[in-house]
């Protein structure tokens, strides 16, 4: 009998607990996904900076400007379709977002 009232309040002496596997850890779950969705931004950031970047080479291009030349240059597909850096830059944010949720959620 004294083995079931045991069980049946949960303790189990002869067991040993299970770590949680943060115990090494010097930056918790919080850290690494406020880290995550700092990087992430960053990121969506500079390809909407990118994004600006080659709309404007492609308006000056046509006017002669030397920089625009060299910028369309180094991407002939992304100076006719800055959007799709745009479009990027969004996607990142957006995970940036649900990993600064999900970091604040733990």
């Amino acid at each position: 009998m004294e083995n079931r009232s045991r069980r049946s309040a949960g303790r189990y002496p002869d067991l040993a607990p299970i770590p949680d596997g943060s115990a090494g850890c010097a930056v918790g779950n919080a850290g690494r996904g406020g880290a995550m969705a700092g990087i992430f931004f960053i990121l969506a950031v500079l390809m909407g900076g990118g994004a600006l970047l080659f709309k404007q080479a492609a308006d000056e291009i046509s006017v002669g400007t030397e920089w625009a030349g060299q910028v369309c240059s180094t991407s002939q597909m992304l100076c006719h379709n800055p959007e799709y850096l745009a479009y990027a830059g969004g996607v990142l944010l957006i995970i940036a977002i649900g990993a600064k949720l999900g970091s604040l959620a733990n």
